[in-house]
């Protein structure tokens, strides 16, 4: 059941990957400030684990899912995102230190 449920949590992520792509946007383009994009972002992933959570308790509801396939490399791909992250982290960890 663990394994099932990971992949309705990145199922749900990935579902949700216009509105993290916009908010990304939002903040380069200065539509937003930094502080607003960190509570934006928990926010987004909080109502995930949530949703995740009582899916996973329900199983009504959680019948009515079907992962796509392509959500699964979501999460294959979380290296590759992770791995630019890094790149750009000592930047940003400078940043805060000024």
């Amino acid at each position: 059941m663990q394994n099932y449920s990971l992949q309705i949590n990145e199922h749900l992520h990935w579902s949700q990957k216009d509105q993290y792509l916009q908010l990304i946007e939002d903040f380069l383009s200065f539509k937003i400030n930094g502080k607003k994009f960190e509570s934006k972002f928990c926010s987004m992933v909080e109502a995930i684990e949530k949703k995740c959570l009582l899916l996973t308790k329900n199983y009504e509801m959680l019948k009515n899912i079907k992962p796509s396939p392509i959500s699964f490399e979501f999460a294959k791909n979380e290296e590759d995102f992770r791995n630019a992250v890094a790149d750009i982290f000592p930047q940003i960890q400078k940043y805060c230190e000024e």
